[in-house]
């Protein structure tokens, strides 16, 4: 949520490399950390504010790319995301296993910095009609309470709610 009103305030591109660096950096600053409580704070915390700044930019980014087959794209997208969910713990720990935990956080920090360098490829394609706004008005429309009226969507989140109850088995 903070990402996406963050975007609609800035723009695509700053959130994304925003998001990268505070990742990189918090990764990177684990390295140097031997406080279980510091290291809860910049990897918890810190690297997953981060985190949530690249993927609600990479989320974001899509419709000014792919205008037609937007669909495909954010399953191709989530697809590899999935991937390397699988992949990356697995050379992590056989990184691990060769080389010291300081060592590992480089590596991992050297990944999350590249993506900090990705995001400078961003453009933003689409015309905003956000810019003429003030930014207390663009952050009020990133919560769409305006969905609300629509009473479909009433009745959607009211089944989501009472088929999620069953969906947590003890």
């Amino acid at each position: 949520l903070l990402g996406s009103i963050l975007i609609d305030l800035f723009s695509v591109r700053k959130i994304g490399v925003l998001g990268g660096f505070i990742s990189g950096l918090m990764i990177l600053l684990c390295a140097f950390i031997n406080d279980l409580k510091l290291y809860f704070l910049t990897y918890g915390f810190g690297f997953g504010l981060g985190q949530s700044f690249l993927l609600a930019s990479t989320s974001s980014i899509l419709p000014h790319y792919f205008k037609n087959r937007l669909s495909l794209a954010n399953g191709i997208m989530n697809f590899v995301a999935a991937l390397i969910c699988i992949i990356l713990p697995v050379l992590t720990n056989e990184f691990l296993e060769r080389y010291t935990l300081k060592e590992t956080f480089y590596l991992l920090a050297g990944l999350n910095f590249l993506t900090l360098f990705m995001a400078f490829t961003y453009k933003s394609q689409l015309k905003s009609n956000n810019k003429n706004k003030s930014k207390w008005s663009r952050v009020k429309s990133s919560f769409r309470i305006d969905i609300f009226k629509n009473n479909l969507y009433k009745i959607w989140c009211l089944s989501s709610f009472v088929l999620m109850i069953g969906y947590l088995i003890p």
